[in-house]
């Protein structure tokens, strides 16, 4: 049954049949029944007057004191091919026609990849996911996913890499029991069609079942700066 609501706005009331609704995975998308449709982005209809402000007109990857890249508006484009972008926090900022920022310490080169802001909705467990694959995206990501706690991404499908950061506080829930059961001896490690949670726990049940099944010698290397959480991993 297709549930149609009313979405009120300054100028009129807009009657639409999308709903929003998640995968299994937890990633949003809209499906309008009369249609039928399905899409991850949001309709149009649905878009608040915030939303239409944050995607709306050019949008790049623009330069960040401490994020070192943030999604960025186009407000101005000079005679000399420089731009003026406005960051989501920040104040506005003058990136040369050549792309090549200096600022907050440091040489920046900008090559003025546009936002996706369809990605930016969806916190990929697995950086190859992220759309595009580039390194403004892949931090974006990251970032986002550490702010949930979330501290553990996979690298590949393969599921041999694990991205770790260091989150500085105890998450209880990290290495309890549960997580610990869960991981151990799991039959789906081995299979690359079946979805494992990063989890440091899944790179050394994978070691060690490889060792066990197929006698196959293991080696798992953990590398990172100072204060990265090696230490922590390694136990």
């Amino acid at each position: 049954m297709a549930f149609k609501y009313k979405k009120k706005t300054m100028k009129k009331t807009v009657v639409t049949s999308w709903v929003e609704s998640e995968t299994y995975e937890g990633k949003r998308y809209f499906f309008n029944p009369e249609g039928p449709a399905i899409r991850w982005d949001k309709p149009e209809e649905l878009k608040t007057p915030e939303d239409v402000e944050k995607t709306s007109g050019e949008w790049i990857w623009a330069p960040h004191k401490t994020d070192y890249w943030i999604p960025a508006k186009v407000v101005k484009t000079k005679k000399d091919g420089s731009k003026d972008v406005q960051p989501y926090k920040g104040s506005v900022l003058t990136i040369p026609a050549d792309g090549n920022f200096e600022g907050f310490g440091r040489k920046q080169k900008v090559e003025f990849k546009p936002v996706n802001h369809i990605g930016l909705s969806y916190l990929e467990d697995d950086v190859i996911a992220c759309e595009p694959v580039d390194e403004a995206t892949i931090l974006h990501n990251l970032r986002e996913r550490y702010q949930k706690k979330m501290i553990y991404t996979w690298v590949g499908a393969g599921r041999s890499i694990l991205l770790s950061l260091n989150p500085y506080e105890v998450i209880p829930e990290l290495y309890d029991d549960a997580t610990m059961s869960f991981h151990k001896s799991s039959e789906d490690a081995l299979k690359p069609d079946k979805w494992v949670p990063p989890h440091v726990f899944a790179i050394a049940n994978q070691a060690y079942d490889a060792m066990t099944a197929r006698s196959n010698n293991q080696s798992i290397l953990v590398n990172g700066e100072s204060g990265s959480g090696k230490t922590e991993a390694t136990k």
